[in-house]
């Protein structure tokens, strides 16, 4: 059933850990009409990145909701099973100078391809013609191909492989230690090439041990679908999906190199599964969290993100993960005393909740995978809010403008303000051109967000407004897409003169000012000396252009080039068609491109006169 744009807002909630701390949990519907979206990811600035199962990753700026087709690669992908498809996207740490990303996807003969691609010359489309390939794992069967891939606070590439499928892990791929399956790998990637697409990383925990594949970081998984970094504090958080009883959550410190092994097939959570063959079980790393998959609380674990950003205080520091077959989602106080414990924050109506998503500012998202609506997770109990406001910007541009930041919260919260033009520890910055601005800002609880404004002086219309000639010489006209003109000569308003043309009555300077209904505050004045048609006689001879009509070239003839600044030829639309200046004018101009029609001949003297000649081709 396809759900309808509308919000939910869910139950009350006590988190047992902050006796203080209430969460009335509110999930509402954001972006809508994907085609079984799969994963959000974002790359540091104000875009987010939707991953479609067929093949696609859709780009939405957060800022204009703007969204297209960032990757196309549906031809390379195969989605004729459940788990199946394009499954996993990530950016790398230095994207925004390399333009590299990458995706893990099931190719056309059933296997995990992990491959990099570039962006394209245009900053919102990327190159599908750029792949290259890191990695490919054959799979045995369908289900259990894992897809999650993130870059780690170290800058390397982590990979979460399924224990290859069926059930029980019938091969026991998991716990073989010369297989990536039902592994979590660990590869650098900053220096791929063709021949070497990665190194292995020189802490890796099995490097040098030869019973172990060197790309090997944790053993033990069935199928960690989703996991994620802690922003703040580089924790590793892992959810892995279970067999018949439990689903499971590992937690890594970080820093803790393992090696990890998590105890799949041996222990489902921390329970016994198929011991054959298994060592003691202190030797394996239990859950910290589990649930129970007996399709009440849930069949399939969807693992989360601890939550970082600013605007939700009662969510800052918990763990949020969801079950893909019955919408609980549960949260855990990361930071609360004693044992770890997940509270159910919402039983949301079921939309196979594929994966969470966290975008630049640290905003938590819910990808709904049967309904292609993306979800906002936010807090009715306390709402902090914020945001970028820009001020004092002229539109001619002449007075610079500022950016501040307003926040409900108190000026002392925020310990850390970075801005992208250097500029450290204030709430606003000021004498700023245009151009993008953008806000790193740390509070006192250790949140952290991105802010992103673009600071554009504001336009009374889409072209820069200029004097231009008409027909003849004998009129001054500008862009007719303006909604008020008043005309002044030499300084004088002339009564009546509302409109976007004006006959030139005598020589002088010609002043029009021009504004919009919706910006009566926004003027600009563009101004011009004329020299009239009945003085141009006068100077007939500075300039005599021939032939007169002319076809493919025109000569000009003049007494003394040197008293000539600059020559201007434009057409009935003002557009400029030939220009040259000093000692650049040409006394032979060729027209062959040029259309036919009439053109106006603008001749700059050095005592500032001007004379206008008519041309025709």
């Amino acid at each position: 059933m396809r759900l309808p744009s509308l919000s939910f807002i869910l139950i009350l909630c006590l988190f047992t850990q902050r006796s203080d701390a209430q969460i009335n949990l509110n999930i509402q519907s954001k972006y809508q009409s994907f085609n079984q979206p799969l994963a959000l990811e974002h790359a540091g600035d104000e875009n987010i990145y939707v991953v479609e199962k067929e093949g696609t990753i859709i780009v939405i700026n957060t800022i204009t909701g703007l969204r297209s087709t960032y990757l196309d690669i549906k031809n390379k992908v195969s989605t004729n099973a459940n788990e199946r498809g394009l499954l996993g996207l990530a950016f790398d740490p230095d994207f925004q100078n390399n333009g590299y990303f990458f995706v893990n996807y099931t190719n056309n003969s059933g296997n995990t391809v992990i491959s990099r691609f570039s962006n394209s010359t245009d900053a919102n489309e990327a190159d599908p013609d750029s792949e290259l390939i890191i990695m490919v794992q054959s799979q045995p069967y369908s289900n259990h191909n894992g897809g999650c891939i993130k870059f780690g606070p170290d800058g390397y590439l982590y990979i979460g492989h399924g224990d290859g499928g069926s059930a029980g892990d019938p091969q026991n791929f998991a716990q073989n230690p010369q297989s990536f399956l039902g592994k979590m790998l660990r590869i650098d990637v900053s220096s791929s090439t063709s021949t070497e697409p990665y190194s292995i990383p020189a802490d890796n925990p099995f490097v040098g041990d030869a019973s172990t594949l060197d790309e090997i970081w944790a053993l033990g998984l069935r199928n960690p679908w989703r996991f994620s970094f802690d922003k703040h504090t580089g924790d590793l958080w892992i959810g892995d999906v279970g067999q018949n009883e439990w689903e499971e959550i590992h937690h890594i410190p970080a820093g803790d190199n393992g090696p990890h092994n998590f105890g799949w097939r041996c222990y489902e959570g921390d329970a016994p599964y198929n011991t054959s063959g298994c060592l003691d079980a202190s030797e394996y790393e239990f859950p910290v969290l589990t649930y129970n998959n007996n399709n009440t609380e849930g069949c399939s674990v969807t693992g989360g993100y601890v939550y970082r950003s600013c605007a939700y205080p009662n969510l800052y520091g918990h763990y949020l993960y969801i079950d893909y077959c019955s919408g609980r989602l549960w949260g855990a106080d990361t930071e609360g005393s004693g044992d770890l414990e997940s509270v159910q924050l919402g039983n949301i109506q079921n939309f196979n909740f594929a994966s969470l998503g966290e975008d630049a500012s640290g905003n938590l998202y819910l990808i709904g995978l049967a309904d292609g609506t993306i979800y906002t997770i936010g807090d009715l109990s306390e709402n902090i809010s914020y945001e970028l406001v820009t001020e004092d910007i002229s539109c001619d541009k002449a007075t610079l403008g500022s950016i501040s930041l307003e926040s409900s919260q108190d000026s002392n919260f925020w310990t850390q303000l970075n801005w992208s033009n250097g500029s450290s520890n204030e709430l606003s910055i000021s004498e700023l051109s245009e151009g993008q601005y953008n806000l790193e800002a740390t509070g006192a609880n250790g949140c952290s967000m991105m802010l992103f404004s673009s600071l554009i002086h504001p336009s009374i219309g889409n072209t820069t407004p200029e004097l231009n000639f008409n027909t003849g010489g004998d009129s001054l006209l500008v862009n007719d897409e303006y909604d008020n003109y008043q005309w002044y000569i030499n300084g004088d308003l002339v009564s009546g003169a509302n409109s976007n043309i004006i006959r030139i009555s005598a020589s002088g300077n010609y002043t029009v000012e021009i504004w919009n209904e919706d910006r009566p505050d926004c003027v600009l004045a563009v101004n011009q000396d004329i020299i009239s048609s009945s003085e141009e006689l006068d100077n007939e001879q500075t300039v005599r252009p021939y032939p007169n009509p002319f076809t493919n070239f025109l000569q000009l003839e003049t007494e003394d080039l040197k008293q000539i600044s600059q020559i201007q030829i434009v057409d009935l639309k003002g557009k400029t068609v030939y220009e040259s200046t000093g000692k650049d004018i040409e006394q032979k101009i060729e027209t062959t491109e040029w259309s036919s029609g009439i053109y106006f001949m603008i001749i700059h003297r050095t005592d500032q006169k001007k004379t206008i000649k008519k041309l025709v081709k």
